[in-house]
């Protein structure tokens, strides 16, 4: 398990300008957005992604279909060696559903990505915005 810091250089996933979107109280459902960075010289496949506060977390593309913009869930992401793999509101972002308690602003959640037998672990702030 690896924890994501600024600070630690050999991390070959590094998630930069990571947050979560802060919701209402009583809204389940979220998503949490930044830059994934392969700092690695080899092509990193993102297959499963986890967390303690949420049941389901998943990667999700906002696609056009027929005029009306939907979410595809997308498996086994791959970003190659040295690339960035943008996550934003209205293109790939990570899908953060079933919160077991209200996510607000100034909160920290913890999410795990895996990669093969790698799995590493992100503390994103939750922001209003």
């Amino acid at each position: 398990m690896f924890s994501c810091k600024a600070a630690d250089e050999n991390l070959p996933l590094e998630w930069r300008d990571g947050w979560v979107r802060a919701l209402p109280p009583g809204s389940g459902m979220t998503a949490a957005y930044g830059e994934l960075w392969n700092k690695s010289p080899e092509t990193i496949h993102l297959n499963a992604f986890d967390s303690k506060t949420f049941a389901n977390v998943s990667m999700h593309q906002s696609i056009m279909q027929d005029g009306v913009s939907r979410m595809q869930e997308s498996r086994d992401v791959q970003i190659a060696a040295g690339e960035v793999l943008k996550l934003q509101p209205g293109g790939m972002h990570l899908m953060l559903m079933r919160a077991d308690r209200d996510v607000l602003a100034g909160d920290k959640i913890e999410i795990v990505i895996s990669s093969g037998t790698q799995r590493f672990l992100f503390i994103l702030p939750v922001e209003a915005r």
